[in-house]
């Protein structure tokens, strides 16, 4: 495609008249004259996620730009004239910068004289490597993403994507979940599968991000379609076991049985209870603890246990590991009024969480789902009614207290003895 495309030949996207008056409304913005200012020869292009956006009318978060060199020079600029957060986010390898305003987030790229062209092969996918030149408002695509746009298609934007950043699988089946009735393209998918044990090389820390951004507060549609996305790439279920502590022929049989979102009866009835009941649970926790209970095998490994394999490997947060360990706990549906209450009142907000997996647990036949959605009025009912009592409550003594009024000696059995009082 010629790299002086522009959105003229694509009437199907949010282009032409209207993507020009989206990207003019920036020029009002407080941080714009500023970039320009301060470097007037140097090109400056709006890049990556942010285009792909506007282009598809989405709301956009943070402003993309690359520009050409001096890109510290231009962020420093721009937050002293603004008077805003200035942080350098590239570390020693990349330079990258941010500007935190009252009303925006500009992150720049100094390219440090690359061709733009070579910036925009390196990105992750086609659909993020489009460039909007900030004075001409041209578009620049030289790998045809705005094509991929108007056909709904995620395509790896070069055969060495994956190899290059592996955690761009994550984000592959991240975006296949946000943009509903989008494909990957099939040659996407099989690079990216290919590349899925490379994933164990990526940082602790980059993996829990991207997942949580995957999963937190996303709706129910996208995270089934998340997770079908995982399991056709084969992240599942290797991201969540780790190989040591399992036999081959137990992985064989859980990459081929246990999550196929076409057949699996765990994903149907997780869908009939979403279907059935609205309690907006917590997704993060929800999407971890179904997981590991579809990872469950008697003898060989336990959910909670898997849950400490994947805390210990930094995948979860620790505040994350807690709130899955805390559903996963009961074991049986409350029955009388005491246990609906100590149930409600024991789990707090994750109470909706603890519920559906207790309902994958035990509700595998059809009347067994009509008592779980009649259980489940009941503890809604009993929710909304308590709902100020939920929070947990402050501690009744800290853990100074308890030294200074009790005369213990400082140590562990401090914490278990709060743990107990809290109980209580």
């Amino acid at each position: 495609m010629d790299p002086s495309t522009t959105g003229d030949s694509f009437p199907h996207l949010h282009v032409d008249r209207e993507l020009r008056e989206e990207f003019l409304k920036l020029r009002e913005q407080s941080w714009y004259k500023p970039v320009l200012a301060f470097e007037p020869q140097t090109p400056c292009h709006l890049v990556g996620g942010f285009v792909r956006d506007v282009m598809l009318g989405r709301c956009y978060a943070d402003i993309d730009l690359s520009v050409e060199t001096n890109g510290r020079l231009i962020a420093e600029g721009l937050a002293e004239a603004t008077q805003s957060r200035f942080v350098q986010i590239g570390g020693d390898r990349y330079a990258s910068y941010r500007v935190i305003g009252q009303q925006w987030v500009v992150d720049i790229w100094d390219r440090q004289s690359q061709p733009l062209v070579q910036d925009l092969q390196r990105r992750d996918f086609t659909i993020n490597s489009i460039a909007c030149d900030l004075r001409s408002l041209q578009v620049v695509d030289p790998l045809g993403g705005v094509e991929d746009l108007a056909a709904c298609r995620l395509k790896a934007s070069s055969t060495n994507s994956f190899r290059s950043d592996p955690l761009r699988i994550l984000r592959l089946a991240r975006l296949a979940g946000e943009l509903r009735g989008w494909r990957i393209d099939a040659q996407t998918a099989s690079l990216a599968a290919a590349s899925v044990a490379d994933l164990a090389d990526v940082s602790s820390q980059r993996v829990r991000t991207e997942l949580k951004r995957s999963l937190h507060r996303t709706s129910e549609d996208q995270l089934f379609r998340i997770l079908g996305s995982w399991s056709d790439l084969g992240v599942y279920p290797d991201l969540w076991i780790d190989r040591l502590d399992h036999s081959p022929d137990y992985l064989s049989t859980t990459l081929s049985e246990a999550l196929d979102h076409q057949t699996s009866p765990m994903i149907h009835r997780l869908r009939s209870q979403l279907d059935r009941v609205s309690l907006a649970p917590d997704t993060e926790v929800l999407a971890h603890s179904f997981i590991l209970l579809s990872l469950e095998d008697p003898g060989r490994a336990k959910a909670r246990d898997l849950l400490r394999s994947l805390r210990d490997r930094g995948l979860v947060s620790k505040k994350t590991a807690e709130a899955i360990d805390l559903v996963l706990r009961p074991r049986k549906l409350p029955q009388t009024e005491a246990e609906k209450r100590w149930f409600v009142h024991r789990l707090g907000h994750h109470w909706t969480v603890a519920i559906h997996t207790l309902g994958l647990r035990q509700c595998g036949r059809q009347e067994d789902l009509l008592r779980w959605t009649h259980l489940v009025e009941d503890l809604k009912q009993l929710a909304g009614s308590e709902e100020d009592l939920l929070s947990p409550p402050p501690p009744f003594m800290s853990g100074g207290d308890m030294v200074t009024l009790l005369g213990l000696e400082p140590g562990p059995q401090i914490k278990r003895l709060q743990s107990e009082v809290y109980k209580a």
